[in-house]
């Protein structure tokens, strides 16, 4: 009889044991993920201000393309001769639209945004994206390809603000 008891005990003991420690694993699970939300959450706020840093850039280079399609054809239509490789160029270095920069704070913010500014941007604006193919004709540049391409690029870079404001919005639903 003793035996018995003895027995009982130590299946009493193993399973407390058991019911225990897998107590305690979820318990500690659950704290985990919940620390890991409560951490990813405190992060929104910063992801939505590089968002925001982002539509601002993408938008004031948007503008700036603009107003270099209306100088473009401004000169089209004056039939001036101007040199337009070294306005372009010129367009360029003055803007200030570093694409790099702006895919390093779409990385920051999450791989969906990343995905999107490297699809839509292809946001590397250098001579390739303006002139493409076909450009040199005769000899020169074919203003009429770089004007369509600047209005090409501008309607891009409008679909990549919306893109970008749909990911805002899922941040500021979260918080």
């Amino acid at each position: 009889m003793f035996d018995i008891i003895k027995f009982i005990k130590d299946w009493e003991t193993l399973l407390s044991g058991i019911l225990s420690g897998a107590l305690a694993g979820i318990l500690t699970y659950l704290g985990v993920m919940l620390t890991l939300k409560k951490q990813a959450k405190s992060e929104y706020p910063k992801k939505l201000v590089t968002i925001d840093e982002m539509i601002d850039t993408v938008h004031k280079f948007r503008w700036r393309l603009s107003d270099f399609e209306l100088f473009l054809i401004k000169i089209k239509e004056s039939k001036e001769n101007h040199d337009l490789e070294n306005l372009i160029n010129n367009f360029y270095l003055d803007s200030n639209f570093n694409s790099d920069e702006l895919l390093s704070k779409a990385a920051f913010v999450d791989k969906e945004t990343y995905q999107i500014v490297l699809h839509y941007g292809k946001c590397t604006p250098n001579e390739m994206k303006l002139f493409g193919y076909g450009v040199v004709w005769k000899g020169k540049i074919d203003i009429d390809h770089v004007i369509n391409s600047c209005r090409g690029y501008t309607d891009e870079l409008l679909v990549l603000m919306d893109k970008l404001g749909v990911r805002a919005q899922y941040y500021l639903d979260r918080i």
